[in-house]
Protein backbone atom coordinates (compact mmCIF):
# COMPACT_ATOMS: atom_id res chain seq x y z
CA UNK A 1 0.00 0.00 0.00
CA UNK A 2 1.53 3.28 -1.14
CA UNK A 3 0.62 6.20 1.15
CA UNK A 4 2.94 8.74 -0.39
CA UNK A 5 1.45 11.81 -1.98
CA UNK A 6 3.11 14.04 -4.48
CA UNK A 7 3.95 17.68 -3.91
CA UNK A 8 1.13 18.65 -6.28
CA UNK A 9 -1.43 16.50 -4.43
CA UNK A 10 -0.33 17.97 -1.11
CA UNK A 11 -0.73 21.49 -2.51
CA UNK A 12 -4.26 20.63 -3.65
CA UNK A 13 -5.12 19.36 -0.16
CA UNK A 14 -3.79 22.55 1.43
CA UNK A 15 -5.80 24.63 -1.05
CA UNK A 16 -8.92 22.63 -0.28
CA UNK A 17 -8.34 23.06 3.45
CA UNK A 18 -8.04 26.85 3.01
CA UNK A 19 -11.33 26.95 1.14
CA UNK A 20 -13.03 24.78 3.75
CA UNK A 21 -11.83 27.11 6.52
CA UNK A 22 -13.53 30.04 4.79
CA UNK A 23 -16.73 28.05 4.25
CA UNK A 24 -16.71 26.87 7.85
CA UNK A 25 -16.43 30.44 9.16
CA UNK A 26 -19.21 31.56 6.81
CA UNK A 27 -21.60 28.79 7.77
CA UNK A 28 -20.88 29.36 11.47
CA UNK A 29 -21.88 33.03 11.16
CA UNK A 30 -24.95 32.32 9.05
CA UNK A 31 -26.19 29.74 11.55
CA UNK A 32 -26.01 32.04 14.56
CA UNK A 33 -29.29 32.68 16.30
CA UNK A 34 -29.06 36.44 15.77
CA UNK A 35 -28.25 36.22 12.04
CA UNK A 36 -30.51 38.26 9.77
CA UNK A 37 -30.55 39.47 6.18
CA UNK A 38 -28.04 42.22 6.88
CA UNK A 39 -25.56 39.94 8.58
CA UNK A 40 -25.98 37.36 5.83
CA UNK A 41 -25.09 39.97 3.21
CA UNK A 42 -22.01 40.99 5.19
CA UNK A 43 -20.95 37.37 5.75
CA UNK A 44 -21.43 36.45 2.10
CA UNK A 45 -19.46 39.52 1.02
CA UNK A 46 -16.68 38.54 3.45
CA UNK A 47 -16.64 35.00 2.07
CA UNK A 48 -16.41 36.22 -1.53
CA UNK A 49 -13.53 38.56 -0.67
CA UNK A 50 -11.65 35.79 1.15
CA UNK A 51 -12.15 33.38 -1.74
CA UNK A 52 -11.02 36.04 -4.19
CA UNK A 53 -7.84 36.48 -2.15
CA UNK A 54 -7.15 32.80 -2.88
CA UNK A 55 -7.58 33.35 -6.64
CA UNK A 56 -4.38 31.42 -7.36
CA UNK A 57 -6.03 28.26 -6.04
CA UNK A 58 -8.18 26.53 -8.69
CA UNK A 59 -10.70 25.20 -6.14
CA UNK A 60 -11.23 28.68 -4.70
CA UNK A 61 -11.60 30.20 -8.16
CA UNK A 62 -14.18 27.64 -9.23
CA UNK A 63 -16.14 27.92 -5.98
CA UNK A 64 -16.05 31.72 -6.17
CA UNK A 65 -17.57 31.72 -9.65
CA UNK A 66 -20.29 29.25 -8.62
CA UNK A 67 -21.17 31.22 -5.49
CA UNK A 68 -21.30 34.51 -7.38
CA UNK A 69 -23.68 32.98 -9.89
CA UNK A 70 -25.93 31.44 -7.21
CA UNK A 71 -26.04 34.56 -5.03
CA UNK A 72 -26.92 36.72 -8.02
CA UNK A 73 -29.58 34.23 -9.08
CA UNK A 74 -31.24 33.84 -5.66
CA UNK A 75 -30.78 37.11 -3.79
CA UNK A 76 -33.89 39.30 -3.62
CA UNK A 77 -33.77 43.03 -4.34
CA UNK A 78 -35.85 43.67 -1.23
CA UNK A 79 -32.79 42.67 0.81
CA UNK A 80 -31.02 45.78 -0.44
CA UNK A 81 -34.06 47.86 0.46
CA UNK A 82 -34.01 46.47 4.00
CA UNK A 83 -30.29 47.23 4.25
CA UNK A 84 -31.00 50.78 3.11
CA UNK A 85 -33.78 51.21 5.68
CA UNK A 86 -31.54 49.91 8.45
CA UNK A 87 -28.60 52.21 7.69
CA UNK A 88 -28.90 54.56 4.69
CA UNK A 89 -25.41 56.02 5.10
CA UNK A 90 -23.73 52.62 5.15
CA UNK A 91 -25.82 51.54 2.16
CA UNK A 92 -24.81 54.58 0.13
CA UNK A 93 -21.15 54.36 1.19
CA UNK A 94 -20.98 50.73 0.08
CA UNK A 95 -22.38 51.45 -3.38
CA UNK A 96 -18.92 51.15 -4.92
CA UNK A 97 -18.38 47.60 -3.68
CA UNK A 98 -16.55 45.13 -5.88
CA UNK A 99 -19.62 42.92 -5.88
CA UNK A 100 -22.16 45.50 -6.98
CA UNK A 101 -23.10 43.25 -9.91
CA UNK A 102 -23.88 40.37 -7.53
CA UNK A 103 -25.54 42.21 -4.64
CA UNK A 104 -27.91 44.08 -6.92
CA UNK A 105 -29.59 47.27 -5.78
CA UNK A 106 -33.05 48.45 -6.74
CA UNK A 107 -33.49 51.76 -8.51
CA UNK A 108 -35.44 54.55 -6.79
CA UNK A 109 -38.86 53.46 -8.06
CA UNK A 110 -38.29 49.82 -7.11
CA UNK A 111 -37.07 50.84 -3.66
CA UNK A 112 -40.14 53.04 -3.07
CA UNK A 113 -42.38 50.14 -4.10
CA UNK A 114 -40.56 47.77 -1.73
CA UNK A 115 -40.88 50.27 1.12
CA UNK A 116 -44.60 50.74 0.42
CA UNK A 117 -45.10 46.95 0.28
CA UNK A 118 -43.19 46.48 3.55
CA UNK A 119 -45.22 49.24 5.19
CA UNK A 120 -48.46 47.66 3.98
CA UNK A 121 -47.32 44.25 5.22
CA UNK A 122 -46.40 45.73 8.61
CA UNK A 123 -49.81 47.36 8.97
CA UNK A 124 -51.59 44.15 7.98
CA UNK A 125 -49.60 42.11 10.49
CA UNK A 126 -50.11 44.70 13.23
CA UNK A 127 -53.87 44.59 12.63
CA UNK A 128 -53.88 40.80 12.74
CA UNK A 129 -51.89 40.84 16.00
CA UNK A 130 -54.26 43.41 17.50
CA UNK A 131 -57.26 41.28 16.64
CA UNK A 132 -55.59 38.14 18.02
CA UNK A 133 -54.62 39.92 21.23
CA UNK A 134 -58.09 41.39 21.63
CA UNK A 135 -59.73 38.00 21.25
CA UNK A 136 -57.29 36.20 23.51
CA UNK A 137 -57.40 38.99 26.07
CA UNK A 138 -61.16 38.72 26.27
CA UNK A 139 -60.94 34.98 26.85
CA UNK A 140 -58.13 35.42 29.35
CA UNK A 141 -59.95 38.19 31.19
CA UNK A 142 -62.99 35.99 31.66
CA UNK A 143 -60.82 33.17 32.89
CA UNK A 144 -58.90 35.26 35.41
CA UNK A 145 -61.62 37.69 36.40
CA UNK A 146 -62.97 35.25 39.00
CA UNK A 147 -59.46 34.71 40.36
CA UNK A 148 -58.88 38.47 40.72
CA UNK A 149 -62.14 38.98 42.61
CA UNK A 150 -61.10 36.26 45.07
CA UNK A 151 -57.67 37.78 45.69
CA UNK A 152 -58.85 41.39 45.87
CA UNK A 153 -60.35 41.09 49.36
CA UNK A 154 -57.14 39.37 50.51
CA UNK A 155 -55.05 42.29 49.29
CA UNK A 156 -57.32 44.71 51.12
CA UNK A 157 -57.01 42.69 54.31
CA UNK A 158 -53.24 42.77 54.15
Amino acid sequence: MNLEISENEFKKLVDLSNVFDILKATVKELCKRNANLMTSDAVLMFMLKKLEALHHEPVARELLQSLKRKIKERRLLVTSTLNYLHNPKSYIDSSDDDYYDIFLRPNGDEMRKHIADLHQLGQTQATERTIDVAVSTTDEENKYRNDESDTLPLKKQL
